[in-house]
């Protein structure tokens, strides 16, 4: 699926940007650029292209300000973990305009896995595990374009304390203390999947607006703020054990697809396609399935 995806991507970005340099990374260092961050240090003009090579990366605190690039993954699974867990921030995007593409990175172990400051970039199909704030938004002028992104295990999955619009669309979010934390900030949350938190949806200031999203097994789907009408509270029917999809593919017949819902829109990060049918998968918690592994 990431393939096909970012094959679309960059022939569009291909078709935009005739001009534009491209900068490959690896893991081993062979790349054009030995590392993330000098690809982002080189990326001089906005409209470059980084790309980098499936792998996983012990870079941290990579900072991007005021660049519009296009930062992909490339041939695989890209991997940006903490060299030391629990601490720094996986990357810092300032000053960002909505030509700013993150796109398909996965970030582990962070304090923070994604900042976003005073800027409007787009995040989309990102992987943000076991952080303790998966995607941070700060900065009165801050609009972000959150798409597609999966959130596992973070103390918080999404927090904006700043923002005019801070727009969260197709996620899946499970196992965090808070799916979402609205401090201070204007936020949309839609077509969202969260699963298995002890608060949902957290709105200690600010304004949020919740819409055609699944809360299903959180101690609490929302604080601070009523859930409409328009979102519903369903057993998203997981696929866990899907191989080779990821372990939050829905069900064939899950109340998240379109078809199945009066919203009629398809709800979560993973929605190419079903990842399991035939028998109903049964109800469980993420941390259960990751406990079996451990």
């Amino acid at each position: 699926m990431k393939g096909i995806l970012v094959s679309l991507f960059a022939l569009l970005f291909l078709a935009g940007a005739a001009e534009a340099a491209f900068w490959n990374v690896y893991p081993d260092g062979s790349g054009v650029c030995p590392t993330i961050q000098s690809a982002l240090d080189s990326a001089a003009a906005s409209g470059d292209f980084i790309s980098i090579e499936g792998g996983v990366y012990h870079e941290e605190n990579l900072s991007v300000a005021g660049k519009d690039v296009f930062l992909s993954f490339n041939g695989g699974n890209v991997y940006v973990t903490a060299p030391t867990p629990g601490s720094g921030t996986g990357i810092t995007i300032a000053g960002a305009s909505p030509a700013f593409n993150l796109f398909g990175i996965s970030f582990v172990g962070f304090a923070t896995g994604v900042a976003i400051e005073d800027g409007s970039p787009a995040v989309s199909y990102a992987n943000i595990r076991e952080c303790g704030t998966g995607i941070a938004v700060s900065g009165a002028s801050s609009a972000p374009d959150l798409s597609f992104n999966f959130i596992d295990s973070c103390a918080v999955g999404i927090e904006a304390a700043g923002g005019m619009l801070v727009d969260v669309g197709n996620h899946t979010i499970v196992d965090c203390e808070t799916g979402v934390r609205v401090a201070g900030a204007a936020a949309v949350v839609q077509r969202s999947i969260v699963y298995g938190c002890d608060t949902g949806i957290d709105l200690a200031s600010g304004t949020v607006a919740i819409d055609c999203s699944d809360f299903w097994m959180n101690g609490v789907d929302a604080a601070g703020v009523s859930l409409p009408p328009t979102n519903i509270h369903e057993l998203p029917r997981f696929c866990f054990v899907a191989y080779p999809q990821a372990p939050f593919f829905l069900h064939v017949d899950s109340p998240c697809w379109s078809a199945n819902n009066d919203c009629g829109v398809n709800m979560g990060a993973f929605t190419v396609t079903w990842g399991c049918e035939g028998t109903a998968v049964r109800e469980t918690t993420w941390s259960g399935i990751k406990s079996l592994y451990r």
